[in-house]
């Protein structure tokens, strides 16, 4: 499944209200100009992932690119924003809060996105069941599980993990799909349940 940013977004959407007020498509320095950056990197970027998620193309043209929007009617335009798991994934590495993430309404059914969170997997400890290390998990929040559930929680020293979930005598065992990975063992009082595993998404277009 591929996501789109809230950045992301809001890049398409001024290239959609500049074409049709303008009649032309802005450049990559007038872009970066309206959203007050001084480098036109970090809309390069967010414009190639556009592209990969097929919202828009981009035309070489006498050494500089053009953009052309897809087609109305391509995608869904009803998403919904999902927060980060706040304590896990909701910084980035300098310290900045990381922006949510846009997905189809459709994945959620009749539910809200305030229901769920995103969480970035840490392991392959789940590689069997295809979620690998930098995917990002759809969780639905909640706060008990049943033997075999695939759940996101905290488990003592562990930390964040997500694994299968069985209750093992007085203690929960949770389970890895990665031979690598031996159970881990924890009292109940240790651990915090934070949800179900729902979805997946990729990362690669964040």
């Amino acid at each position: 499944m591929q996501t789109r940013t809230k950045r992301q977004r809001e890049i398409l959407d001024f290239i959609e209200r500049f074409i049709a007020g303008h009649g032309y498509e802005p450049s990559y320095q007038m872009i970066a100009r309206h959203f007050g950056l001084r480098s036109k990197a970090g809309i390069a970027r967010h414009i190639y992932a556009l592209e990969r998620q097929g919202a828009l193309s981009r035309r070489r043209i006498k050494g500089s690119f053009q953009l052309e929007l897809a087609p109305a009617g391509g995608e869904s335009s009803a998403s919904l924003e999902i927060e980060w798991l706040e304590a896990a994934d909701s910084e980035n590495s300098d310290g900045s809060f990381k922006e949510p993430i846009v997905i189809p309404r459709c994945m959620l059914g009749n539910r809200v996105s305030g229901d769920f969170v995103a969480f970035m997997v840490p392991d392959n400890a789940m590689s069997q069941r295809g979620i690998f290390e930098n995917d990002i998990a759809l969780i639905e929040k909640k706060r008990h599980a049943r033997d075999g559930d695939c759940i996101l929680a905290e488990a003592g020293d562990a930390g964040f993990i997500i694994r299968t979930f069985h209750r093992h005598g007085p203690e929960i065992e949770f389970r890895a799909e990665n031979p690598a990975f031996p159970p881990i063992i924890a009292s109940p009082e240790s651990v915090a349940i934070h949800g179900l595993f729902r979805g997946l998404l990729r990362s690669d277009l964040l």
